[in-house]
């Protein structure tokens, strides 16, 4: 009797369906892998969702400023006025080559050899279908997540940092630099564990006023706020300051025995974050939107793989951690993203501009590349799959956000 083999499932997963797509082609060129899963969703592809472009170096022109800015060690121009009155600047983009590459390891292998031996010799058989899955999965998790994970980890140094960092094997390194207006991104020390200052004191500092601040600066441009994202530790260090609660209105609270009004110490330790959303909106601001996804970093020192949020933020130069609160404005550039049957479309509003996905070195379309070979002539047999990418985010309204970084307690 014949068995199954390996081949037999690289060939089913590489058979387009009715759609035209191959299940390894869903892993590679599929729009809707930019959105991950529907219970760990990426957040800042809704900011800046991929683009194809048929070169990977070209001027992109459409580039819009509020104030004119300096752009000494960037690639964007200086700004010009158009016709219509706007601020505009060009754009010099060089995107940037990456590759996710591993090979299946021996206890996978094996598991899926056992799978096909016990399956019989039908190409339909329950088996077949289940090793297929086994390798789909193991792709999946291994060489296309991997890939999506660092272009998200792309999008947040653009958008946070104003600056992505290409680094590679044999020491290569390359820092890819947005312009910063100024005020656009403000700092609040967070003082000492022994001494917290900032967010971190929640009795004697107003959160509420820097919010505010920001508003005021995006209102002195004709920006209007529409969102707001940051991790849920800085969101409840808001909902824990004495300041946000005797802020808070929309509700009547028991007032203090002498009958004199709401005393802080009356109201809750902390207020949910429905009430947040009320006190928000009192003000003309959004929903505050939490984004928690982690992905994983090698650690530079040890080796060790570990775990990493988005939005967490180590300055480098003197080693301080500290949480960003991005602010979103009404930018107008809407994206149309295609996608497969039944979802159909997703309509993107409010984008920062995109993320471009050059074409590949010897292939004639953009778009990611999966590469696989099976080697099973030499002892131990391997699987070896490959995605390679040629990306860069490109921030088309610079100016239409803010980050606020708020600096947690450092240990003296």
């Amino acid at each position: 009797m014949a068995f199954s083999t390996l081949q037999d499932v690289i060939t089913l997963l590489s058979k387009p369906g009715r759609d035209g797509f191959s299940d390894f082609d869903k892993l590679t060129i599929s729009p809707i892998l930019q959105f991950g899963t529907d219970d760990q969703p990426y957040l800042l592809q809704t900011l800046l969702p991929e683009q194809l472009k048929p070169k990977n170096q070209y001027t992109e022109g459409a580039i819009e400023y509020i104030s004119s800015l300096a752009k000494a060690g960037s690639s964007y121009s200086p700004t010009d006025i158009n016709k219509g009155g706007n601020r505009v600047a060009m754009l010099d983009v060089k995107l940037g080559f990456t590759n996710q590459k591993d090979v299946l390891d021996v206890a996978s292998y094996e598991t899926i050899h056992d799978i096909l031996q016990l399956s019989g010799d039908s190409a339909n058989s329950p088996g077949l279908q289940e090793a297929a899955e086994r390798l789909l999965n193991w792709t999946e998790n291994n060489i296309t997540k991997p890939m999506m994970d660092l272009n998200e980890v792309y999008r947040s140094q653009a958008i946070l940092d104003g600056r992505v960092r290409r680094r590679g094997a044999n020491g290569y390194s390359e820092d890819v630099i947005y312009p910063t207006a100024p005020g656009q991104r403000i700092d609040v020390p967070g003082g000492t564990v022994g001494a917290p200052a900032g967010w971190n004191n929640t009795s004697g500092y107003d959160v509420v006023a820097d919010v505010l601040n920001i508003q005021a600066a995006a209102r002195q441009k004709g920006l209007e706020i529409v969102r707001m994202i940051s991790n849920y530790d800085v969101k409840i260090k808001f909902m824990r300051n004495d300041v946000v609660r005797s802020h808070f209105f929309g509700v009547t609270l028991r007032p203090t025995q002498q009958n004199d009004g709401i005393a802080v110490g009356s109201l809750p330790a902390i207020i949910d974050e429905d009430a947040v959303d009320v006190l928000l909106r009192g003000y003309r601001l959004p929903r505050w939107e939490t984004y928690d996804k982690t992905y994983n970093q090698r650690n530079p020192t040890t080796g060790l793989l570990e775990q990493k949020r988005y939005f967490d933020r180590t300055n480098p130069t003197n080693g301080k951690e500290y949480d960003p609160i991005l602010f979103v404005c009404r930018t107008n550039r809407n994206i149309v993203v295609p996608l497969p049957n039944p979802i159909g479309q997703v309509n993107l509003t409010n984008v920062l501009g995109y993320y471009a996905i050059g074409r590949c070195v010897g292939h004639p379309a953009p778009g990611r590349i999966m590469n696989r070979l099976l080697e099973d002539s030499l002892h131990p047999p391997s699987f070896t799959c490959e995605l390679i990418q040629e990306g860069l985010p490109v921030l088309q309204s610079p100016e239409s956000f803010f980050v606020l970084n708020v600096y947690r307690p450092s240990a003296a």
